[in-house]
């Protein structure tokens, strides 16, 4: 609302809307060379998503939440996506309109809101588990190589010490203002694991580079033992251990059974095939891993400006979250 203006008859501030399927559906047809039959709100969260029903099959729009990236950052996530695919990892592939445009910008009541069109990655049944996750590992890696020969231009924030740790410390403060233990643990813990990840890497290829940021099983969906990936809304560039640490870390979420399964070993195995990883970088990945749980209480907490709200945030909730990175804390070999 400007100023001077009547609550009760100006337009009142908006956090988060929720975009009209019906009138998407009407939008999208007008906009792309497909015939689109159905569109249904899929997922809310960092980004909402639609799953469209087509002439050609399953299709998905993916729309950003207002002022979270700028245009350059997704013009500069789907070129690397469309690159990464040209050069052999299978991602799924934005689908252009009728003027050739990926974005589609949404003026939203909240701000400009920007939405893509995906296709589909295709799901296959196998049985060879640990066969998927070699590839898996392989897949990473040639990102990796893929990205220091490409030299992709990122402008959303690195993925060092403010956005693992600072950042997130930050949005902590209020909800943690009764735990001043718990605080002052995550502060200071997060301090040591960063000087402990300092003195064993450098910020050079090919320890350090472009990294997706989140390749975890929920962004990663296997055609038979072919991996597909999706979901670049965290890519960065970022110690390249960090990038490796994730899928380990979100295997192990809800459970403790981790020091060295086989499916951590043929992921591991798979990606050494490509790039071997040195001593220095294998004994990070549980630092890593705690400061990516760090990281993930920031990223709830940032999602209170969009769709979340504070009841999530009880003591259940932080006693969870601590926990797990304590355990991680707890792993790595000072």
């Amino acid at each position: 609302m400007k100023e001077g203006q009547n609550m009760n008859t100006a337009l009142f501030p908006v956090q988060s809307s929720l975009l009209d399927p019906k009138v998407l559906l009407t939008a999208l047809n007008d906009r792309y060379d497909i015939k689109i039959k159905t569109c249904r709100l899929w997922s809310n969260s960092v980004n909402d998503v639609y799953t469209l029903c087509t002439e050609i099959g399953t299709l998905y729009l993916r729309i950003s939440q207002a002022k979270r990236y700028s245009r350059i950052d997704f013009e500069e996530e789907l070129h690397i996506i469309i690159t990464l695919h040209k050069n052999g990892v299978s991602a799924c592939t934005p689908i252009a309109a009728r003027n050739n445009e990926y974005i589609w910008e949404i003026n939203a009541p909240e701000g400009t809101r920007y939405a893509v069109l995906f296709n589909e990655a295709k799901y296959t049944f196998s049985g060879e588990r640990q066969i998927q996750l070699y590839n898996l590992g392989v897949m990473l890696a040639t990102l990796h190589t893929v990205a220091d020969e490409q030299q992709f231009k990122v402008s959303r924030e690195p993925l060092l010490f403010y956005q693992l740790a600072a950042h997130p410390l930050e949005m902590l403060k209020e909800p943690l203002i009764n735990r001043q233990e718990d605080y002052v643990f995550l502060q200071t813990s997060s301090e040591t694991l960063w000087k402990f990840i300092k003195e064993r890497l450098k910020e050079e290829t090919p320890y350090y580079g472009y990294c997706h940021g989140d390749m975890h099983s929920g962004n990663v969906i296997f055609d038979g033992e072919r991996p597909q990936i999706f979901d670049f809304d965290c890519m960065g560039y970022g110690y390249r251990a960090y990038d490796i640490c994730i899928f380990i870390w979100n295997e192990i979420f809800g459970k403790e059974g981790y020091i060295a399964p086989d499916e951590w070993v043929k992921y591991i195995e798979g990606y050494s095939s490509i790039r071997k990883l040195s001593e220095h970088e294998l004994s990070c990945i549980p630092a890593f891993a705690a400061l990516r749980q760090l990281w993930l209480m920031g990223l709830h907490l940032d999602a209170t400006s969009t769709n979340n709200n504070w009841s999530d945030f009880n003591n259940d909730y932080f006693n969870f979250q601590i926990s797990k990175f304590k355990m991680w804390f707890d792993r790595v070999l000072f």
